[in-house]
């Protein structure tokens, strides 16, 4: 009976410590081992639920731990570590994919930067190991290709970043250059004083893109160079041409001024004898109207005339008169009122001689006198010398004095050169002599040894 009650006891004891088990601290431990060693591997990145499930299952065993549950927390923690592993293994495939891609991406990379040619000892290794690579992803052997691969990447990312250097410079070189030739060429005062020199930069500049597709990047460098110094010369030479163009524009300018001032000037010293002439003129007839006024000279219609035999005389001696009014234009005028440009718009018709009146002569002056207030001195000429052409009609009925026509071995006369003998220069008052000798010149172009010429007296003596 006792050994029976002894066996009961030892039967509840056991009882209560299975119920009573400790907790399952070894499973924990391998649980969290393999989580780290599925974050070491970037599991978050390539296994994100797996990883995730494992971790949720750690979490949950430690609650089951504070709470007593060991057997629950052993389940959990069991569980935890199966699912890091695969985590692990699933994060290892998919690195060692990624960086296979990225090896893949660097080595062509590598080859598009020279690098067989500037690191060839380098870019060898690393083909052999791409290839070594290539093998292992095929094997599925995930865990040395994902080693493989990230040696493999740190080695080309050194090779690419290298040759990218190297290769830059010379493509910039070579890109300035074509740059600096394509503004050059566009550019006005280039084509028009450096061209020529501006293409001798094209043999340099093809020279280096070949030197560059051959990696001889040092010395398409220098190639770009040179050409960049003979654009930048180009440049140079055009802009030293340009602004000596300007100076010498500047200086013709100044040259045209001080010409220009110093033929005004002459013109209005031209015009104010002119004027002057053509005054005394128009006082002279007004004196000399006056006295035959006094002594019954004819008047009609309140006007003054002279009536000519000679009749219209055209110009040079033809005189003009406003159709509606007595406003005059000199037909002779070389500015304004010739090019017609003149602030008048009168419309001109022939004027008979015998029309031509002291009022007409005052008129022609008058406008001298706008003329050359406004400093149009060549209109102001114009003016005053028509002025006195009509002051010389108005006299040409007086007796003077006579001229016989001779002929020179050297020098033929003309009309033209007897008025200038005959009227102090003024070679213009020509037909004031051919008027005045009609019977005998029937062509003022035509004119014969021997014969006399009457010549009206000048009032411009």
């Amino acid at each position: 009976m006792k050994n029976w009650m002894s066996r009961i006891l030892l039967v509840m004891i056991a009882g209560i410590m299975v119920s009573c088990s400790s907790a399952p601290t070894k499973e924990l431990e391998e649980a969290k081992a393999a989580i780290e060693r599925a974050d070491a591997v970037d599991a978050e990145s390539y296994a994100k639920t797996d990883i995730g499930d494992a971790k949720e299952d750690y979490k949950q065993a430690n609650l089951f731990v504070e709470a007593s549950k060991n057997d629950e927390a052993k389940q959990k923690a069991i569980s935890s570590k199966d699912k890091a592993i695969a985590a692990y293994g699933i994060a290892v495939e998919n690195r060692a994919k990624d960086y296979y891609e990225k090896d893949k991406t660097l080595m062509g990379q590598a080859e598009e930067n020279f690098a067989p040619v500037l690191r060839a000892d380098d870019f060898a290794k690393a083909k052999g190991d791409f290839v070594k690579l290539e093998t292992q992803i095929a094997a599925k052997a995930f865990e040395a290709a994902y080693t493989n691969g990230f040696a493999l990447y740190k080695l080309l990312t050194n090779i690419v970043a290298d040759c990218m250097s190297q290769t830059e410079k010379a493509k910039n070189a070579i890109n300035k250059a074509q740059n600096e030739y394509d503004v050059a060429q566009n550019s006005q005062i280039v084509v028009k004083y450096a061209l020529d020199d501006l293409k001798m930069a094209l043999a340099p500049l093809e020279e280096a893109r070949k030197l560059y597709q051959d990696a001889k990047l040092a010395e398409s460098i220098k190639k770009a160079e040179e050409a960049l110094a003979l654009i930048q010369a180009a440049k140079d030479k055009a802009q030293a041409a340009y602004e000596a163009d300007l100076k010498k524009q500047q200086q013709d300018y100044e040259q045209f001024q001080l010409q220009r001032e110093q033929e005004l000037k002459a013109e209005k010293a031209k015009a104010e004898e002119y004027m002057k002439k053509a005054k005394q003129m128009l006082d002279k007839l007004k004196e000399q109207e006056a006295k035959k006024n006094k002594s019954g000279s004819m008047l009609e219609n309140g006007v003054n005339k002279i009536v000519l035999e000679s009749g219209t005389i055209m110009y040079l001696g033809q005189v003009f008169k406003k159709v509606e009014d007595t406003k005059y234009i000199a037909p002779q005028a070389t500015n304004s009122v010739q090019n017609g440009s003149s602030d008048s718009d009168e419309t001109l018709e022939a004027v008979p001689d015998e029309e031509v009146t002291i009022e007409l002569v005052e008129k022609y002056y008058k406008l001298a006198e706008d003329a050359y207030a406004k400093g149009e001195f060549l209109d102001a000429i114009d003016y005053a010398r028509e002025a006195m052409r009509l002051a010389e009609i108005l006299m040409n009925k007086q007796e003077g004095q006579t001229y016989t026509v001779v002929l020179n071995p050297k020098d033929r006369d003309c009309l033209w050169k007897i008025a200038a003998r005959m009227y102090d220069k003024n070679a213009w008052m020509w037909p004031i002599i051919w008027k005045a000798n009609t019977d005998q010149i029937k062509d003022p172009d035509l004119i014969y040894p021997g014969q006399v010429f009457k010549i009206p007296p000048s009032i411009i003596k």
